[in-house]
Formats: structure tokens, sequence, C-alpha cells
């Protein structure tokens, strides 16, 4: 009976610090989705010339996952209704999108206000959004870099921890 806890304890440790490890990896995957969803918005605005709406039809054909409901969810109100302001409607959809994430405050500052206050001219829009692409994927490489240092760690501890529960109740 004793061997089964050990080896419950054992797997329980290692699944619990695997898990850790899976969903940093999945926030890592979600802001490069984030990332490069922008810079799409910013290629056909600028390069194509393409309305909002257009822009984002062309952006959602080609996400997945999360980013695709959140497209979605954009084309959606924006067919409903004629939307006055984009900027306030990509706040309201984003909100609701990084809620559920554990990003830091600034990263979701930075998606949630890229359309906030959208300069007229194409060339400027282009940059503004560039900018908050570089911005994203500076986060993204400290956060690669930082969980990527702790990912041996945090799979260690939890073996080491429960091995230590195990040895503790041999």
């Amino acid at each position: 009976m004793k061997w089964m806890v050990v080896i419950w304890l054992l797997s329980a440790g290692v699944g619990l610090s695997y898990s850790v490890v899976k969903e940093r990896n999945r926030q890592v995957e979600f802001l490069r989705q984030m990332e490069h969803s922008l810079r799409q918005l910013a290629y056909f605005m600028h390069q194509w010339r393409m309305p909002v709406e257009e822009a984002v039809r062309h952006v959602a054909k080609e996400e997945n996952g999360i980013l695709f409901a959140f497209y979605s969810e954009m084309l959606h109100a924006l067919a409903d209704r004629r939307v006055e302001d984009f900027g306030r409607l990509w706040q309201e959809k984003s909100i609701c999108l990084l809620q559920k994430e554990k990003f830091p405050d600034e990263i979701k500052k930075l998606w949630s206000d890229s359309f906030l206050h959208i300069p007229m001219e194409p060339e400027a829009l282009n940059r503004r959004l560039i900018l908050r692409t570089e911005e994203i994927n500076s986060h993204l490489a400290d956060m690669q870099e930082k969980y990527k240092g702790e990912q041996k760690l945090v799979l260690t501890l939890g073996f080491f921890t429960s091995a230590f529960l195990c040895l503790i109740l041999w």
C-alpha cells in the first residue's frame, strides 16, 4: 500500500509541475499569436489599404483558437451596428479576452489600447501598430527567457517535493 502512495505522490508532484510548465508555454504561444495578429492587421491596413472591417475579416480567416473567437466577435459587432469608434470596440473586446489570462497589466494595456485614438494616415497607423508589435515582441522575449530558465527548476522542485513527502510518509 505504501508503494501505491509513493507512486501516486511522485506522479502528482511531477504532474503538477508539468501543468505549470504547460500553462506557461501556452501563455508564450498566445502572446506570439497576439503579436502576429497585430502585425497582420498592420500589413493589411497599410500595404493593401484595406478598411478596418475588411482587414479584421482577413486576419480572422488566418487565426485559430482564442483569437479566432475574438475576431469573430469583432466582425459580428461591426456587422450588427455601425461602430463609431473602432478603438473603443477593440478595447471592450480585448478586456473580455484578456480577463482570463495571467499577463502583466502592461501587456494587457498594450493590446487593448492598440487601436485607441488611431491616426487617420496609413503611414502613422502602420508605425503605431508596428511599434506595438515590437513592444509585445519584447515582452515575449522576456517571458520566454524567464520561463526557459525556470522550467527545469519547476519540474525538479515538483519531483523533489513529492519525494520529500514520500520520505516523510515512509
